[in-house]
């Protein structure tokens, strides 16, 4: 295994491939709850589960990147960081926003105008509202702040610094727990990993942090080269998840933390064995697409999902949520890309 199995310079189809079963999770979870199933043993994974793994994409990938341009050109630019984040995001993101305004207009769809302010500044997360077409922003105004402050870190602090703070930032979620919620422990074991935030995004910056800071490299890629399957990892998420309903009381604290360091691990033993047949699937153009659009298919599949019990069937849901997913992504988000390229 080589380190160019695993660190990321750019479009990478496996990664695609990952950000594919991310999006899937997402949507088989609200399939699911509008067919008036629950969480099944033969598939204990929900929504979130399909979200924090994009997170840890997101956290490595961005890290990596960042570190690749501090090693290349000796500095990082916060320019040029947030017009590329500006243009991937915000286009296809207020178009959504102001088709939903005008749904609503319509009768088509619900949501408060302070719900909709929440959502447009990208603070959803700390909003407190029922369920509704704006509720999947929140893990967006999560993914938002993240920008605003990791990079700055990354800019004006050494790697082991950032890395020390990663950390020390992942382990402190249980005591920032206490304070806003009064209590260090979950309901249940499904409850906690039902929860995700910027801590689970750090995981994957400390993954990529440690994957170019060289000793911390060797370490891995010596020491941890047995652990280079994913059907490991995988197995151990899926018993996680099997078992957590039945968890209650103090182990309830770590169980996200157990989650995030899995999904790292399943994130690290893809990348490093991106030639087996699992890495070859996720590299499937068909399958790899799907990761591509899923931004777009995120979005969208929310107006086409949840609430529309009644009116719009799953199958149809899920065929209107890839047509428009498609369309953004063609229309919105390409174009964008195009652009930001010449003002860059």
């Amino acid at each position: 295994m080589s380190g160019a199995d695993y660190k990321i310079a750019g479009r990478d189809a496996v990664l695609d491939g990952l950000r594919a079963i991310s999006i899937a999770l997402v949507l088989i979870h609200h399939v699911r709850a509008g067919l008036g199933y629950g969480v099944s043993p033969l598939f204990p994974f929900t929504g979130v589960a399909g979200v924090t793994l994009f997170f840890i994409i997101s956290g490595y990938l961005i890290t990596d990147l960042l570190l690749v341009e501090k090693r290349e050109r000796g500095v990082i630019s916060l320019s040029r960081f947030y017009l590329r984040r500006g243009f991937r995001i915000f286009p296809a993101f207020y178009v959504f926003l102001a088709v939903m305004v005008v749904a609503r207009a319509f009768g088509e769809v619900s949501f408060s105008s302070r719900e909709l302010l929440a959502s447009a500044t990208y603070w959803r997360n700390l909003y407190q509202g029922g369920q509704s077409v704006l509720q999947h922003t929140w893990s967006l105004s999560v993914e938002e702040q993240f920008y605003l402050g990791w990079p700055l870190l990354l800019k004006f602090g050494r790697l082991r610094h950032a890395l020390g703070f990663a950390v020390a930032a992942t382990f402190i979620q249980p005591v920032l727990r206490f304070f806003v919620r009064g209590s260090y422990f979950y309901e249940s074991g499904a409850v906690a990993l039902n929860s995700a935030g910027l801590e689970t995004i750090l995981v994957g910056c400390i993954l990529a942090c440690a994957l170019r800071y060289s000793d911390a490299e060797s370490f891995l890629v010596q020491h941890l080269r047995g652990l280079t399957k994913p059907w490991l990892f995988g197995g151990a998420l899926y018993v996680l998840y099997l078992e957590a309903p039945n968890m209650t009381g103090p182990i309830t604290v770590i169980l996200p933390a157990v989650r995030n360091l899995l999904l790292a691990g399943f994130l690290f033993s893809v990348l490093a064995g991106r030639h087996h047949p699992l890495g070859k699937v996720l590299g499937w153009r068909p399958i790899s697409f799907i990761g591509v659009i899923s931004y777009s298919l995120y979005l969208w599949q929310q107006p086409f999902l949840v609430g529309v019990e009644g009116r719009i069937t799953p199958l149809v849901g899920i065929s209107l949520s890839l047509v428009v997913a498609v369309l953004s992504y063609k229309w919105i988000e390409q174009p964008a890309l195009r652009y930001r390229r010449r003002v860059e």
